[in-house]
């Protein structure tokens, strides 16, 4: 009848080794551990959590007064981070103008004993009310009110920009196709087109309190506020004169 047995192999020399080389390492790691807590738990460093709100309640003094819903999202700070606890209260600053919604970055400073400064990202949203598409427009059609409507967005998510006021686009021209739920953005949209080239218009030259009216054919076509070239009829002139009504152009004596 053949019976077990369990072998015991003595430990060589380079087992040893390797053994007391990692319960080395467990231990540095360990005091490290505990030293680093007992550093944070004792007031040596500063804490993340302060550092944070700085940087929060500044970046809601900047945009305080904007008529808008603010959300702010501080980033992130690694939790590795180590900075003596400063002995005065913490300032922050913007390393330049950030008013815009969208992502900024706050500057927090120790002025103290042992002074540092730190930059921290932040992310600003910011709801408002802007005007959108209710029906798909081609180019060159002209917009009303039944085109528009007012729905809530995250400004920072709009970087072409975007309008508020109805009435401040109503009669403008489309200058590209638009689809319902578009965000209307000043690049989506021109002034309509007053003069149209060669056509005849009232060529008006002032000089002060003086003021001669002529006929004119305009050479470009233009909006409101446009500087066009037109010819003057009379003298056959070339000028350049600016859109100022349907018809009209407008030029210094």
């Amino acid at each position: 009848m053949r019976t077990s047995a369990t072998t015991i192999v003595p430990p060589t020399m380079k087992n040893v080794g390797i053994l007391a080389r990692l319960t080395l390492l467990i231990n540095t790691v360990l005091i490290g551990t505990l030293m680093s807590t007992n550093a944070i738990a004792s007031g040596k460093y500063q804490t993340l959590g302060s550092i944070r709100e700085t940087v929060r309640m500044f970046a809601i003094e900047q945009h305080e007064g904007s008529g808008r819903d603010t959300e702010i999202e501080v980033g992130h700070l690694d939790s590795r981070l180590r900075l003596a606890r400063c002995s005065q209260p913490l300032s922050a600053f913007s390393p330049h103008d950030q008013a815009r919604p969208g992502h900024m970055t706050v500057g927090v400073r120790c002025e103290g004993n042992r002074p540092w400064t730190l930059y921290v990202p932040v992310r600003v949203n910011s709801y408002i009310n802007v005007l959108t598409l209710t029906a798909s427009k081609p180019r060159g059609s002209t917009l009303n009110h039944s085109d528009l409507r007012a729905v809530r967005k995250n400004i920072a998510t709009l970087p072409h920009g975007y309008f508020t006021d109805m009435e401040e686009v109503l009669g403008m021209e489309v200058r590209r196709p638009l689809r319902p739920g578009d965000v209307l953005s000043p690049n989506a949209v021109t002034q309509p087109r007053m003069v149209t080239r060669g056509q005849e218009v009232w060529l008006i030259a002032e000089a002060g309190s003086i003021s001669v009216t002529a006929k004119a054919t305009a050479l470009q076509h233009g909006s409101q506020g446009d500087r066009i070239q037109v010819r003057n009829l009379s003298s056959g002139r070339v000028i350049e004169a600016e859109v100022i009504d349907e018809n009209r152009v407008r030029t210094a004596l």
